[in-house]
């Protein structure tokens, strides 16, 4: 017998009913999730294009914080990121860099390298030339874009 017939075997009784209340339910569910995943991404894009306009008007009247007394701060923060090289022989470049550096066992670490680890990574290295006077290019690797953020701070009660 294989899977498929095993299965299909009944293991209880459940009416026709009961498989339609069970359907139906899950349905309304997913329904009822895409419709708030759907508001969620609307709220999401409202929220980034006010975000803008703040980001727009700190910088057209040279501010990087904000207080508003009894609500809390908004800081201006510059974030840098670069992206996961695409081609095999920036990966090379990339990895070469890292075992001569670091060694077969760091390198073993960043192969399945994420964004947010490769980020990580660039940022220790960055700091590192900056500290000892040199300028720095990670090899593989496009230079860092920059994206401005806001970061907000609630005012403790």
């Amino acid at each position: 017998m294989n899977d498929l017939e095993e299965w299909a075997e009944p293991k209880e009784d459940i009416s026709v009913a009961t498989l339609k209340a069970l359907v139906s339910n899950m349905r309304a569910m997913k329904d009822a999730y895409d419709a708030v995943k759907k508001l969620s991404s609307e709220a999401h894009e409202h929220f980034r294009e006010a975000e803008q306009l703040v980001i727009s008007a700190m910088e057209a009247s040279g501010q990087k914080k904000f207080n508003i007394p009894g609500m809390g701060t908004l800081s201006m923060v510059n974030k840098y990121q670069v992206t996961v090289p695409k081609d095999v022989e920036s990966k090379r470049l990339l990895f070469k860099y890292i075992r001569e550096n670091y060694g077969p066992d760091v390198l073993d670490e960043y192969r399945s390298v994420n964004y947010q680890s490769l980020n990580s990574f660039y940022k220790q290295e960055a700091e590192v030339a900056e500290s000892e006077g040199r300028d720095f290019d990670l090899p593989g690797v496009d230079d860092p874009t920059v994206k401005v953020e806001t970061r907000w701070r609630a005012d403790k009660k």
